[in-house]
């Protein structure tokens, strides 16, 4: 019984962890209040479908041995206006800029990389 409890716990705080990285957003709560089904519904869907294999991760599929991130889907990424400088600390940031093309740091120089 005290595992099965602690199991539970551990997936539920990881939830809510996991909750807190995509920015899912959560009502505060008042002091010993707890989630109502709607909340922990949407904490649980931001672990379904969310795999980790020693360190490769896996969106909608278990990850490839071969590659740090294997998504089943499309991407997304927010086109933004990035006003950072492209140094060494930078190398290998890639983003959507609000202009529609999309740029990589080569450590130097933001380069555009489709045409």
């Amino acid at each position: 019984m005290k595992k099965g409890f602690l199991f539970g716990l551990g997936i539920f705080l990881t939830g809510i962890v996991f909750a807190e990285i995509v920015s899912v957003t959560i009502p505060d709560k008042i002091e010993g209040e707890g989630f109502n089904a709607a909340e922990f519904n949407q904490i649980v869907g931001v672990l379904d479908g969310l795999h980790n294999d020693g360190g490769n991760f896996g969106i909608g599929i278990v990850p490839a041995t071969n590659a740090k991130l294997n998504i089943n889907g499309s991407m997304k990424l927010v086109p933004q206006n990035l006003e950072v400088s492209c140094d060494p600390s930078r190398e290998g940031v890639v983003y959507a800029n609000t202009d529609g093309h999309w740029y990589g740091c080569n450590g130097s120089a933001w380069k555009q990389l489709d045409n």
